[in-house]
């Protein structure tokens, strides 16, 4: 059956980081080495007849308490490891201390709606809305030294505006990832290459539309590619120095971290 809804505007709600655990918990087996791209076709089986994001089925079972106004919203790279998503947001709860529901794209927008019911612009203009709305963000970098989020338009575009827009965010590893690199940290490793990999102008996305919209959009509203780049960079060099600083303090000062970022 076709989906015949449109999208008009973007959902505000998010998912509980309760939920996410539980879903990871459940699906453990299944979800050992896929991406969060994996996830998507899960959620499209399970809400091709609903004609709604897999949010609205979970209160339509009676988990209402699973969805709420999102407190966050979730910047993720599709290609990343799933589980390293629930663990960066759960690492994220606890850093608050409160009850997060993040917004994350694969289960608050419908799955299965094509993209010509979707509207031109409202995953660009209904974007930046949501996030002053929302008004905090999680960005999930999936691993240090391959991060997968700097080479991706979309994920480059969200940091931006995150930044652009002056909102509080964090920048978090998975664990597993977080542990090596305060590792490769203390032992005095060179980290120039994460940042080469920062360039929107070479960045891809799924669709080359997309793509090709983000460009355009970089040079016409947000001052260019350079612009962009520079931004992101600075934000990256700021996390850079906290990191440093656990490194350091876990390992003592005689083992001081010295950065090396170009």
């Amino acid at each position: 059956m076709t989906n015949h809804i449109s999208l008009s505007k973007l959902s505000k709600d998010g998912v509980s980081v309760e939920f996410l655990i539980q879903f990871a918990t459940e699906n453990e087996e299944w979800l050992a080495g896929k991406s969060t791209a994996d996830v998507v076709g899960w959620i499209k089986e399970r809400t091709k007849d609903a004609h709604c994001s897999y949010a609205e089925v979970l209160k339509r079972q009676g988990r209402g308490k699973e969805v709420s106004r999102a407190t966050a919203f979730g910047s993720h790279a599709w290609n990343g490891l799933f589980l390293g998503l629930v663990d960066a947001a759960e690492q994220y709860q606890l850093s608050t201390g409160e009850l997060e529901y993040i917004w994350i794209d694969i289960f608050v927008v419908p799955q299965n709606i094509e993209d010509q019911e979707k509207g031109e612009n409202v995953w660009f203009d209904g974007f930046e809305d949501n996030l002053r709305s929302i008004g905090r963000a999680l960005v999930v970098l999936n691993s240090w030294d391959d991060p997968i989020y700097l080479t991706r338009s979309w994920c480059l575009f969200e940091l931006f505006v995150i930044i652009s827009l002056n909102l509080p965010y964090q920048i978090v590893l998975p664990r597993e990832q977080k542990k090596a690199f305060l590792d490769f940290l203390t032992s005095g490793g060179d980290i120039a290459d994460m940042f080469a990999k920062v360039d929107i102008a070479r960045a891809t996305a799924f669709k080359q539309a997309d793509q090709d919209k983000i460009n355009a959009l970089v040079v016409s509203t947000f001052g260019g590619h350079g612009r962009l780049n520079e931004a992101v960079l600075l934000s990256l060099r700021e996390w850079l120095v906290e990191a440093a600083l656990e490194a350091t303090a876990r390992s003592g000062p005689a083992s001081a971290v010295r950065l090396h970022t170009a």
